[in-house]
């Protein structure tokens, strides 16, 4: 076979939406050499942000599976809502060649309402503020704000303001940086008025040992710091729990790849969280979750898959007596009520299967919960609930990281529908 055949050959292999199933060309000694890679339209995000995921470079011999493998994982970085690739001959000798990437950005600034509401009567109001791709270096900087009515006997209105920022490779081409600040107030009614205030703070560098070819996949490792104030405005009326100082390690593994209206792969991640009164802290607290997550294309049909996977928790404090972990709604089995499943330890399976309409973006999909919250890890075999649910999911193209979901669902054990509603929180991300 000529250069003048594997070049054509290659090339209608890379044609926009073609480099996923892109097939081997045969590369020998006389194969032509990459002499530049160009990018266009990337009209916010620096070339360097991209050739961090790619497995080409100048001066190698070009490879249409490598060229489709870094053409995959600039789109798996979730900034663009197209990613092109083509192959064009430098100079008249065709030793050379020329490989363009051709990106779409998506819209880099989201500002939403939060709204939720159901038939119990709880009900949340605030807002999203999210910048992507900052500085063109893909950070991300998220603002929350939001007040919520639980109805719950002993409490009012709770209002709070969450800001996070995530700096992937700041420190070096595997290390990154995530802060995050929290405040929260909450009025107690009963059996006393007072308000209670929780400020926490976090640090963590993460450490990601990539797979081949594949550098922000694969096994990372966070290790960190997570500072916590408690505080009452009535001593007389409650205990404040003081200060706490924990340390944090988390354990994950992706492998995941973004099609633009889904995400297939796997995903898994650990995180232990220990502080102990004997070490800068008034009070002892540990906790530890994991999850996995997993979802797989099923059938011809682009973006048809199923989506399944398990999330455990367990805390222990040694002074807050109060739930932390609670299950229902939206929290996980849509069709109980809000915090119906309370304690100190919880698991959650799920699965579903999600089948697009007549647009790629929306997606009907139905599917299965199954749970309990206990006390003690000992007791969370004692009891299972069920919840069903069928409803429909939003993908927009252009907006980053965003899947709403509207739908009905109930409980198995009996009981009656409930409407479920908003950003989606489980699966891939």
């Amino acid at each position: 076979m000529s250069l003048r055949w594997v070049l054509l050959l290659g090339t209608l292999l890379l044609l926009p939406g073609t480099c996923e199933g892109a097939q081997a060309v045969l590369i020998n000694d006389s194969a032509p050499r990459i002499a530049e890679i160009v990018f266009e339209g990337n009209t916010v995000t620096r070339e360097s942000v991209m050739r961090h995921e790619m497995s080409i470079h100048e001066g190698m011999q070009f490879d249409a599976d490598a060229l489709a493998r870094s053409r995959q994982e600039i789109q798996s970085l979730g900034l663009f809502r197209s990613v092109e690739a083509r192959v064009e001959s430098v100079g008249e000798s065709q030793a050379a060649v020329r490989v363009v990437f051709k990106v779409h950005e998506k819209w880099f600034w989201q500002a939403y309402p939060r709204l939720s509401a159901n038939s119990d009567g709880q009900n949340s109001i605030g807002l999203e503020s999210k910048v992507n791709n900052l500085w063109g270096l893909n950070h991300t900087f998220k603002l929350v704000g939001r007040s919520r009515d639980s109805r719950r006997d002993d409490r009012g209105r709770d209002v709070s303001i969450r800001a996070s920022y995530l700096a992937p490779y700041l420190l070096s081409s595997k290390d990154s940086l995530r802060l995050s600040a929290e405040h929260n107030v909450t009025p107690f009614e009963l059996p006393a008025v007072y308000e209670e205030t929780v400020d926490a703070v976090e640090a963590v560098v993460i450490h990601n040992y990539g797979l081949p070819n594949r550098p922000s996949q694969g096994w990372s490792t966070g290790y960190g710091l997570a500072g916590r104030r408690h505080r009452v405005s009535d001593h007389a009326a409650a205990m404040s729990f003081g200060n706490s100082y924990a340390v944090v390690f988390e354990n994950d593994y992706r492998n995941v790849r973004d099609r633009i209206f889904s995400i297939d792969g796997r995903a898994l991640g650990t995180r232990l969280e220990w502080a102990d009164e004997h070490v800068f802290s008034d009070y002892s607290a540990a906790s530890f979750v994991a999850n996995w997550e997993q979802a797989q294309p099923i059938g011809q049909r682009l973006h048809q898959q199923w989506g399944y996977g398990i999330s455990l928790g367990w805390a222990d404090h040694s002074r807050d007596i109060r739930p932390a972990f609670a299950l229902g709604s939206t929290d996980g089995l849509k069709g109980y009520e809000r915090r119906s499943f309370e304690g100190n330890s919880f698991y959650l399976a799920h699965i579903d299967f999600m089948r697009p309409l007549r647009w790629d973006s929306l997606r009907w999909t139905v599917g299965l919960e199954a749970g309990n919250a206990s006390q003690s890890a000992r007791d969370l075999g004692q009891a299972l609930h069920v919840s069903a649910n069928i409803g429909l999911r939003w993908r927009p193209r252009r907006l980053i990281n965003f899947e709403i979901e509207l739908g009905l669902a109930m409980p198995l054990q009996g009981g009656g529908t409930r409407i479920y509603g908003g950003k989606m929180d489980q699966g891939l991300k």
